[in-house]
């Protein structure tokens, strides 16, 4: 705990006393071999403190939040429970395929619409990301500036679409690497053609998967058998890929509508959580103006670690760094450091599972 922090008396304390018991009984129950010294059980208070008196939420979300419900890129475990051909054939993770491999297109793609369809498209909601969206749709409850709750933003660099398929509303999911779930022509003549008659060439993935899956030869090869049933471009039927960021050729206008959405978002909740700051600062500020608990912004990071830290990382540091209204719950297992702050503490780190923490977080009577 960073100097600064001080603990309430009364009512509060109470309050307190008793979150820290059920703390410790829940870490007990799901992580018994984790030693729960003082400092980890106090800085999970402070982040349970954090996000329910959060009146905006910003949850960024890493590979580590796919990891925790079961798709984990790095596990040879997890890749050869799912892919057990490929893993027969010398492949090792679902990581080896972010890039290039010296492999056929048949095994490519083979490979590639068969995880499609199983990550992208039948994966199905799972219990972490549930109790992340009631924990979305229940910010702000009870807020000075009324309005109700879900007082939300997401932002990830997944492209699983594992928050749409959980029920989230998409229009407050911003995903700038790109989505499994669109294809794109990686021609740029096509791309050029299409950009001046004000056509697309991204194109939904979803009819590739359904034409090439009855000719993949899931038990051995991985191999599509079937050369009609190969990804081509509608449009000019040259090579296509997902409409993921992998290098110059990626077309971010499907993600923009929604990467201005959360621009405006931050702009809106930072410059009403400031306004809070301003006054507490200001001694010429009337005493009914100055509210006891300042309105936050809180930012829940989760599994975001240094494979592309410029995505969610940094840039939710310098929100940090450059608004005293915001807040940062960072859990990473691997990765769990957080930024020093002047005066109070608003940042703090934990190495825990987010599926371990993020229970913790509802209102107890969610």
């Amino acid at each position: 705990m960073q100097q600064g922090d001080q603990r309430p008396s009364g009512a509060q304390g109470a309050d307190d006393d008793d979150t820290h018991r059920r703390i410790k009984e829940h870490l007990a129950n799901h992580v018994g071999h984790l030693n729960h010294s003082v400092d980890i059980i106090d800085d999970l208070a402070l982040a349970v403190q954090f996000v329910r008196r959060a009146d905006y939420l910003i949850i960024s979300a890493g590979a580590g939040l796919s990891a925790s419900v079961g798709l984990d890129y790095t596990s040879e475990a997890v890749f050869a429970r799912l892919y057990p051909a490929m893993h027969a054939l010398g492949f090792r993770c679902m990581y080896q395929f972010i890039g290039r491999l010296p492999i056929s297109e048949e095994l490519k793609w083979g490979y590639l619409l068969t995880h499609a369809h199983r990550a992208r498209f039948t994966w199905g909601p799972t219990e972490l990301y549930t109790q992340l969206l009631r924990l979305a749709e229940q910010t702000g409850e009870g807020s000075d500036s009324g309005g109700g709750g879900g007082r939300y933003f997401v932002k990830t660099s997944n492209a699983d679409g594992f928050f749409e398929q959980s029920g989230f509303d998409m229009s407050r999911v911003f995903t700038p690497q790109g989505d499994y779930g669109n294809m794109q022509c990686l021609s740029h003549e096509c791309n050029g053609k299409a950009a001046a008659s004000s056509t697309s060439v991204v194109f939904p993935t979803r009819p590739f998967v359904d034409a090439a899956l009855p000719h993949i030869d899931t038990n051995e090869t991985m191999q599509i058998k079937e050369p009609s049933a190969m990804p081509r471009c509608p449009r000019c039927g040259g090579p296509v890929f997902f409409n993921v960021r992998g290098g110059d050729w990626f077309i971010e206008s499907p993600y923009q509508a929604t990467g201005q959405a959360y621009r405006r978002f931050v702009e809106q909740a930072i410059g009403e959580c400031s306004r809070d700051d301003d006054q507490a600062e200001d001694p010429e500020a009337p005493a009914k103006e100055k509210k006891k608990n300042p309105r936050t912004v809180v930012i829940l990071e989760i599994g975001a670690g240094f494979n592309t830290p410029g995505v969610l990382r940094w840039p939710n540091e310098r929100l940090l760094a450059q608004h005293e209204c915001v807040r940062l719950v960072r859990l990473n297992t691997d990765y769990p450091e957080v930024p020093e702050t002047s005066g109070s503490q608003r940042a703090v780190g934990l190495p825990l599972d987010a599926a371990v923490v993020v229970p913790l977080f509802l209102n107890q009577q969610q």
